[in-house]
């Protein structure tokens, strides 16, 4: 089966989507820690920022592909659950 250039996009879309969440959540853990350190918390707050900002892009970008994120894991059927997929839409 081949792959469309729309489907490599798409895939590298979640990808990027799910490396963003991914960053974000490591940002908050380490912004969570710095209490001690007002200069360096202060870097890892604009960058949590940036980093959402840019999620929210690529969101974007999914949506213009007909691609709609799923915010809840029981939102997934459960096939999908077992690959690890966070995402619905058909991709043609």
């Amino acid at each position: 089966m081949a792959t469309s250039k729309r489907d490599t996009l798409i895939v590298g879309l979640r990808n990027a989507y799910a490396l963003e969440g991914q960053a974000i959540s490591t940002l908050e853990n380490v912004h969570s820690r710095l209490e001690h350190y007002p200069e360096l918390k202060a870097g890892v707050a604009q960058h949590l920022e940036e980093t959402r900002r840019q999620q929210q892009l690529v969101e974007q970008s999914l949506g213009r592909f007909g691609v709609a994120l799923i915010q809840h894991v029981d939102q997934l059927p459960m096939e999908t659950r077992r690959q690890g997929l966070s995402f619905r839409g058909d991709v043609e």
